[in-house]
């Protein structure tokens, strides 16, 4: 049984109370549908049982935040605007229930800087399940200095290691996140910085706006750099599908390790794990620029690489990658780079890949992206487009190529198959790509 939380009296007979009881049955007035619009354009909201809360200003907001709640759900019943509340935000650690956006917006949410994860969540774990809303972000300090960061608009860290997986869909994320100086390891994702256990991670229908921004120096010893438009690490099983990145990358470091950036996802790190990117694409810019070690960096003995990528900065040796349907459109992935750099590696679609367990199925690239200092029109074996007859081919940004419907609605091996009931292609006509409905 549930108990039923009170129901406003003049309700309008659109406005559905949708309850889910302590075992995880759905009941409601009416059957909502897979995927249907919520928020008040719709008319659906979805509500939560009295163990659980719902948020309408900042105060109910900060329940969220307790550790006490990290098993309760969540809706959002307004948008939230933390502006001017001194708020610094570092969300709840190891968050397993539902939180219901129904398509509210949470504004000016400021991340804290310094913690070693942060974001809307900690961490989200189990079956988790985040969806509808819109977040905006700001850094707390963008000039800190700082010791092995997650950084995630969404979560920090997704740790799936038993259970049906933790579940992302139909979110948004805007603003900025950057950092100064990191010792140690920095990861940052539009969604979500680090995925790792052996359940399944699923983030569906994300689209993110978020500037990704590291600069200064490095600290000794440093691990590795990871940024993602939506995942900045994949260290489980992971699938991204019907995702959009529309923001910028840069990097502007000294580190003395590895720095691996990519449009969807900044690199794939987990043994034996199983990553799937489908109906996604990645606009904007990727640029590193990597000096010379300075007095902080660790040993000159290091490799220094960087691998940049449309999609994917790096591919691990162990593990299996699918790339399907989905459009690397990056006009300019770029590292400028001092002489003591060991490799640098940038692709439309990959920067590296160091696996030969990746199956490219009906891609396409952005025709004339500029990659490193060269405009690039066709393949070239001397950059790592990971691209040919049967992984897909190059547009231009035209007419009858990018902005025409049937590149994206028309099956394989003529289109990519999107649908229209997700992608609103109605911004074609005006030289504008497909908007996630």
């Amino acid at each position: 049984s549930i108990s039923m939380p009170p129901i406003p009296m003049f309700r309008p007979a659109s406005f559905i109370v949708f309850l889910r009881d302590g075992v995880g049955s759905y009941v409601s007035d009416e059957i909502i549908p897979q995927g249907a619009p919520l928020g008040p354009s719709s008319g659906i909201e979805i509500n939560v049982t009295a163990s659980g809360f719902r948020i309408t200003d900042a105060n109910e907001f900060a329940k969220l935040g307790s550790a006490e709640n990290r098993n309760k759900d969540f809706a959002l019943g307004g948008d939230i605007d933390l502006a001017g509340t001194g708020t610094v935000w570092n969300g709840p650690s190891g968050y397993t229930g539902h939180f219901y956006g129904n398509g509210y917006t949470i504004k000016n949410l400021v991340l804290k800087n310094g913690d070693s994860r942060a974001g809307l969540f900690y961490s989200l774990s189990g079956a988790a399940e985040v969806r509808d809303f819109t977040l905006n972000v700001i850094s707390e300090n963008p000039d800190a200095n700082v010791s092995n960061i997650y950084f995630g608009g969404v979560a920090g860290d997704v740790l799936n290691t038993s259970g049906n997986g933790v579940l992302i869909e139909n979110v948004k994320v805007t603003g900025t996140l950057a950092v100064g100086r990191v010792t140690g390891y920095i990861d940052i994702g539009g969604i979500v910085a680090v995925t790792s256990g052996n359940a399944k991670t699923t983030i569906r229908r994300a689209n993110s706006e978020l500037n990704i921004k590291l600069s200064g120096t490095q600290g000794q010893n440093t691990s590795h750099c990871s940024f993602g438009g939506i995942v900045a690490t994949a260290a489980g099983n992971l699938t991204i599908e019907d995702c959009q990145y529309t923001g910028n990358i840069e990097v502007t470091s000294d580190t003395d390790r590895m720095i691996r950036a990519g449009g969807i996802l900044g690199c794939t790190w987990g043994n034996n794990a199983t990553t799937t990117i489908r109906r996604t694409y990645s606009t904007g810019t990727i640029i590193t620029d990597i000096g010379a070690r300075t007095a902080v960096s660790s040993s000159s003995n290091d490799n220094r690489y960087v691998a940049a990528g449309g999609l994917i900065g790096f591919i691990r040796p162990t593990g299996t990658v699918y790339i399907e349907n989905s459009a690397a459109l990056m006009n300019k992935i770029i590292t400028n780079s001092s002489n003591d750099v060991n490799f640098i590696y940038r692709g439309r679609l990959v920067g590296l890949s160091s696996t030969t367990a990746v199956t490219y199925t009906n891609n396409i690239v952005l025709a004339g992206a500029q990659i490193g200092n060269a405009t690039r029109n066709s393949y070239d074996s001397s950059f790592n487009d990971n691209l040919n007859t049967a992984d897909g081919h190059a547009l231009n940004a035209d007419a009858s190529g990018l902005y025409n419907q049937n590149t994206w609605t028309n099956i394989a091996p003529n289109g990519l198959g999107w649908n229209t009931t997700v992608w609103n292609f109605s911004g074609l006509a005006q030289s504008k790509l497909p908007l996630l409905k």
